[in-house]
C-alpha cells in the first residue's frame, strides 16, 4: 500500500514547484494555474507556505496558504475582482510574532488520479493543525479567507469556519466566492473534528 505524507515547505524549492505547477494545470484553466515566475516570487516571500501531500516519490497534492497585509486583506472585501495569480509579494506579509495574520489560501489541489483515497481530508487537517500551531505559539490568527470556485473548495473553505462574504463573476473563470471567518469560527470547527 503507498504511504502519504504532508510535508510543510520551509525554503524555496524549484523542483517541489514545477510539481505544484504540473498538478495546477490538471485540474484548474490556464489562468488560474498561473506560471511558474509568479509562483516563485510568492514562494520566496513565504517560503513555509506549502503544505505537500507526498508520495515516496512526488508530490501528488498541495495547499498554498500565506498571511496577506491589511491593505490587501481590505481591499479584496472592496474589490470586484477574484484574487489569485494576481497576487504579489508586497501583498503578501511573512509570519511575525505577537502579530495578528489575515491567512489566504490560494489553492488546493489533489492529482485527479488520487482522488477518492480520502487525501482531502489528510491534507485539510494538516492545515488545521498547523493553524492552530501558528496561533498558539503566538503568530495569532485573525482570519482565514479564499475564494471557491467549485462545491469541493466551498466545503472545504467551510470546514476551517469561514462564510461566503460575496460572489463575484470572473470573465475566465465564471462564479467565484469569497469565504472569510475569523479565529474563532475556525476553532470551533477545528474542536468539533477533534471530538
Amino acid at each position: 500500500m503507498e504511504e502519504y505524507k504532508v510535508v510543510q515547505t520551509w525554503k524555496f524549492d524549484l523542483e517541489k514547484l514545477k510539481q505544484v505547477y504540473h498538478l495546477d494545470k490538471l485540474v484548474y484553466s490556464e489562468a488560474m494555474a498561473g506560471n511558474i515566475d509568479s509562483d516563485s516570487l510568492r514562494f520566496k516571500k513565504v517560503p513555509e507556505s506549502f503544505l505537500l501531500l507526498q508520495t515516496k516519490d512526488k508530490v501528488i497534492g498541495y495547499l498554498c496558504f500565506f498571511p496577506v497585509t491589511d491593505v490587501f486583506f481590505k481591499g479584496m472585501l472592496q474589490s470586484d475582482n477574484l484574487y489569485d495569480n494576481n497576487i504579489i509579494p508586497k501583498d503578501m506579509e511573512t509570519f511575525e510574532k505577537g502579530r495578528n495574520h489575515h491567512i489566504f489560501i490560494i489553492s488546493m489541489v489533489i492529482d485527479p488520479e488520487y482522488k477518492g483515497l480520502g487525501l482531502y481530508k489528510k491534507i485539510t487537517k494538516s492545515f488545521k493543525d498547523r493553524i492552530k500551531k501558528y496561533n498558539d505559539e503566538g503568530f495569532f490568527i485573525s482570519d482565514i479567507s479564499g475564494y471557491a470556485v467549485s462545491g469541493a473548495g466551498e466545503h472545504i473553505l467551510r470546514s476551517y469556519g469561514c462564510e461566503i462574504v460575496k460572489e463575484i463573476y470572473d470573465e475566465e473563470e465564471g462564479s467565484a466566492k469569497l469565504y472569510i471567518g475569523d479565529y474563532q469560527s475556525f476553532l470551533k470547527e477545528y474542536n468539533k473534528n477533534e471530538e
